[in-house]
C-alpha cells in the first residue's frame, strides 16, 4: 500500500520525532483525508506498518523453510538466517528506528492485541523447528536444547543492534559466520596436553 511505503520512507528519512501525516500525504500524492480514510490515527499507522513489514517477512522466512526442507540442519539454519539478514537490510533505515527506539516499541509490541502478539512467536518456534533438526541429525547436543531457540534469536538480534550502531551493511553476508558462532561457540579449542 502507498500510504505504508511513504510511512516508511518518510520516518527514515526524519525519524519518529519529526514524522508527521502531512509529510506522509505528500510522499504518497494524497490528501491527509485519504490516510483517515484507512488509519485511525498516527499510531495506529506505525503500527500497521510493522505488522505489515513483520508479515512480509514471516512469508519470506516460511518460503526459504519450505524451499530447504530436505537440506541438512547446517543448511536450513543458515538460509533461515541469511532471510532474517536479508529482510533487515532491506529494510535497514525503518527496522533501526523500530529496535532503537522505545516509542515504537511501545507501539509495536506492548499494546498490540493478544491474537497479533502470537504472532510475534513465530519466528521463536520456526528457529524452535530448525532446532528440532538438529538434534534429530545429531548437529546439536541435547543438552539445554530447549535454550537453543532462544539463543539463535539473540544472537540474531544482537547482531542486528550491533549492525545499527556501526552501519556496517549487508548484514545477509555474516549468516554464514553467525551460524558458525552458534554451532561451534566462542570457546577456544581445548589444547590437548603432551606427555613426556
Amino acid at each position: 500500500m502507498a500510504i505504508l511505503d511513504a510511512t516508511e520512507e518518510v520516518m527514515s528519512e526524519v525519524g519518529v520525532d519529526a514524522f508527521s501525516l502531512n509529510a506522509v500525504a505528500a510522499r504518497a500524492g494524497i490528501a491527509v483525508g485519504t490516510i483517515y480514510n484507512h488509519f485511525r490515527d498516527r499510531d495506529e499507522l506505525i503500527r500497521q506498518l510493522f505488522v505489515t513489514r513483520r508479515a512480509q517477512m514471516f512469508t519470506e522466512v516460511d518460503s526459504v523453510l519450505r524451499e530447504t526442507q530436505k537440506l541438512p540442519f547446517r543448511d536450513k539454519l543458515t538460509a533461515f538466517v541469511r532471510v532474517v539478514f536479508q529482510h533487515f537490510d532491506a529494510r535497514h533505515d525503518f527496522l533501526s528506528i523500530v529496535l532503537q527506539t522505545e516509542h515504537l516499541r511501545m507501539q509495536c509490541f506492548d499494546r498490540i492485541d493478544p491474537a497479533d502478539r502470537s504472532a510475534m512467536l513465530r519466528i521463536q518456534q520456526q528457529a524452535a523447528d530448525i532446532v528440532k533438526t538438529g538434534l534429530k541429525e545429531k548437529a546439536l547436543r541435547p543438552e539445554s536444547a530447549d535454550l537453543y531457540p532462544a539463543l539463535l534469536m539473540g544472537v540474531v538480534r544482537a547482531i542486528l543492534l550491533d549492525r545499527i550502531d556501526t552501519h556496517a551493511r549487508p548484514v545477509a553476508e555474516e549468516a554464514t559466520r553467525v551460524v558458525d558462532l552458534f554451532l561451534r561457540g566462542a570457546g577456544a579449542a581445548p589444547r590437548t596436553r603432551n606427555r613426556t
